[in-house]
């Protein structure tokens, strides 16, 4: 698909989070680079957002996640089911707090966070 027709359904189809957004057309990413439809790179300054601080496609996230998923993808795990990644990640962060910080409530957005 052409970057003009993508910036046109963009416009169309996708809510704007600003009256101006730069709408720069990004065909991929590596380390801390955004690669634009026209080949100039860029730098990633939105790192704060979850995961992006790891930078794109670091090899050793990459290969985290092709080994998880050739286990499962997804699987409810609001304190439901036994998932041994969930465990041994909740057990390192109870490592790290005080005696009275023992459990962790994993979610996905500020919402479960607050609920």
């Amino acid at each position: 698909m052409s970057a003009s027709t993508l910036r046109d359904r963009f416009f169309r189809h996708v809510a704007q989070t600003s009256d101006a957004p730069p709408a720069m057309v990004f065909t991929g990413a590596e380390g801390c680079y955004l690669t634009g439809d026209d080949g100039r790179k860029y730098i990633d300054l939105i790192s704060g957002i979850s995961v992006s601080s790891l930078g794109h496609r670091h090899p050793e996230v990459t290969k985290a996640i092709h080994d998880q998923v050739d286990h499962h993808l997804h699987v409810m795990v609001y304190g439901e089911f036994i998932l041994s990644p969930q465990v041994e990640y909740a057990t390192r962060l109870a490592s790290l707090l005080p005696a009275s910080l023992s459990s962790v409530y994993f979610t996905n957005s500020g919402s479960e966070a607050i609920e």
